[in-house]
């Protein structure tokens, strides 16, 4: 309804103030066109196996082909116009055009498209097995069969997406001071339109195993994706002697869809290796042909406010933004909700000294997904005509309930305040510091402990321009009259209760009873419940120095320094640790105006220490 209304109002204005510009009638019309056309013909040859790499966004279209660049511009009474395109390929194409109607209405179009072409990833990394025995040159020899393989059902098929975007921008600027009593407020009303569509093929990888994944399927997924956005809203700003104030607001209503069909894929029966006949029934989730790799239809409404003042008597700014959205995914009839408020204080009334101060709330909510899954009866075994769950009475084992409910790790609140400054100590000599606290409150257990993620962050810098006091030179010419630039930076964060994945892993030893599935053997699920380890590539503590140097030796050559050291631990997690040191140097020397050269050197060294799980019963 609003996206309809806004189509109205932007209609109804562009009419009212065309009928303005034509006035003057079509026979006294003041014109002023002009054209400029260009055309030639371009051909390209490239092997197919290094299309992605030597024209990753070009169509290289073998043999000879046209191409067409046009402009025009000029205007008709008091609207001006402008436009142009370009043509060189059907999938490499961009046009665009502008029209101002004294200034009261003015449209933007622009659309364009262009290739992509996509890599093919053969899987041939996928292969692998264990074994002692040794081919004729003493290396190992793959087993048959391998523990893990890969079936690539379209070999050496070409994959690319068509990309195209059209844009349509309409702003419409209110003559207050005609329409509206010489009302002290500048009033933009604007409604945007934008499409973007991608079609073509890509790769789509799927897991052809039923037990773990030791056999990955790759086939051509079709693309036919489109996204359609439409906004709108206002700009209104009112300035008088105290300040400038302006007051915005925006709507957008974006769809999303595919069109395409998903791709599907055949998944055997599973059979037992002793021939025990279909025993694994009551295990398996699906069998036969099925759809894998599509993309749910979703739909996004957004309300977004800003208000923005500044008063030059105080050198003070403010500036607050709020944001309310919800994402709605049809396919599985989940919402996502967003709510966040950012504001920002700026003052520089201290000589030498700029202060900013700001705070932001973010709260995001994702609907949990209970998931219920398949439970169908074994048709064999003795569990036969019951399922895994609600098993035969007479078997011993620990049953599992595989119906759960997924809890969502992007919900959470967030609260952030920080401080940045910057002092002139000197001329060409400035220090900056900065100081953030942000604390992250999730909805569910998604860290170390019990307690919310707590985060500080302190960052102190000085920043240097300076020209040397005495004149330095080789062989009679002048060298260093540049100031020498240079900057030192030390950052320190320090993180209470980081994201991880909360008993991830399971470290030391445990007793299984080995009496088999049927009875009263460990279950598969009985030693994923006795993890007790937390994983997370988060740290507790960062430590970053970070220093760089240029020297402009003479007007045409200058030397470049620069090296960084970083260091990150998490001594809760199992003493995860990162560190690295970066040195590098450049060269630049300018030959000519047009040509110059820069040679550079970098060099970087580091080492992460860290858990490894195993994928073995998931870890």
């Amino acid at each position: 309804m609003l996206r309809k209304a806004f189509i109205f109002l932007m209609v109804f204005a562009c009419g009212l103030f065309l009928s303005k510009v034509w006035a003057q009638g079509v026979e006294d019309a003041v014109k002023d066109v002009h054209i400029k056309v260009k055309t030639g013909v371009h051909g390209a040859g490239v092997d197919a196996k290094t299309k992605v790499k030597v024209g990753e966004y070009d169509v290289l279209n073998t043999g000879a082909n046209p191409n067409v660049d046009w402009e025009i511009s000029g205007r008709i009474n008091n609207a001006y116009f402008s436009g142009g395109g370009n043509y060189y390929e059907d999938e490499d194409q961009a046009y665009h055009a502008n029209v101002d109607m004294q200034r009261y209405v003015t449209t933007e179009f622009e659309y364009w498209r262009f290739w992509h072409w996509l890599d093919h990833d053969p899987l041939t990394n996928l292969y692998g097995a264990k074994t002692n025995k040794l081919d004729a040159e003493g290396k190992p020899a793959n087993a048959i069969p391998p523990f893990v393989t890969y079936t690539d059902l379209q070999g050496g098929r070409e994959y690319g997406i068509m990309r195209s975007e059209m844009q349509v921008k309409n702003t419409l600027r209110v003559p207050t001071e005609k329409f509206l009593s010489g009302l002290p407020i500048e009033i933009k009303p604007f409604f945007n339109y934008r499409k973007e569509v991608r079609r073509g093929k890509r790769q789509a990888l799927t897991m052809g195993g039923k037990c773990s994944a030791c056999h990955v399927v790759s086939t051509g997924k079709r693309v036919n994706e489109y996204i359609k956005d439409y906004v709108g809203g206002f700009v209104a700003t009112h300035r008088n002697r105290i300040g400038r104030f302006t007051v915005s607001y925006e709507y957008l209503d974006r769809k999303f869809g595919e069109n395409a069909v998903a791709p599907e894929i055949t998944y055997d029966t599973p059979v037992h290796p002793g021939g025990k006949g279909p025993i694994f029934d009551d295990r398996i989730q699906y069998t036969g042909r099925h759809e894998y790799g599509e993309l749910p239809k979703s739909r996004k409404w957004s309300h977004i406010a800003k208000v923005n003042a500044y008063f030059p008597s105080v050198s003070t700014g403010f500036f607050v933004n709020g944001i309310s959205s919800r994402t709605q995914n049809y396919d599985e009839n989940l919402r996502f909700n967003l709510k966040s408020v950012f504001s920002r204080l700026s003052n520089s009334m201290i000589p030498g000294l700029s202060l900013n101060v700001h705070f932001r709330w973010l709260d995001l909510a994702n609907e949990a997904k209970y998931v219920q899954s398949n439970q169908p009866k074994s048709g064999a075994g003795p569990n036969a005509g019951y399922t895994w769950y609600d098993h035969n009475p007479a078997l011993s084992y620990n049953s599992l309930n595989p119906d759960y409910v997924r809890d969502s790790a992007m919900s959470r609140d967030e609260w952030e305040v920080g401080l940045d400054s910057a002092y002139l100590l000197m001329p060409g000599i400035t220090l900056r510091g900065s100081y953030r606290w942000r604390q992250i409150h999730r909805d569910f257990d998604y860290t170390q402990g019990d307690d919310d993620t707590e985060e500080h962050m302190a960052k102190i810098g000085i920043n240097a321009r300076y020209r040397l006091p005495f004149n330095l030179s080789i062989a009679g010419k002048p060298i260093l009259r540049l100031p020498v630039t240079a900057r030192l930076i030390y950052r320190f964060e320090s993180i209470a209760h980081p994201f991880a994945s909360v008993n991830g892993a399971f470290v030391g030893e445990m007793a299984t009873n080995p009496g088999g599935p049927f009875n009263g053997g460990t279950q598969y699920w009985e030693l994923q419940a006795a993890r007790n380890t937390t994983l997370t590539n988060q740290p507790t503590r960062t430590d970053n120095i970070r220093f760089d140097i240029t020297l402009p030796i003479m007007d045409n050559l200058s030397l470049s320094a620069f090296y960084r050291w970083k260091k990150e631990e998490n001594d809760l997690a199992n003493g995860w640790r990162n560190w690295s040191h970066e040195p590098s140097v450049s060269l630049w020397y300018a030959l000519s105006e047009r040509l110059s050269l820069t040679g550079s050197f970098l060099y970087r060294h580091g080492k992460t220490s860290t858990l490894l799980c195993e994928p073995i019963y998931d870890g």
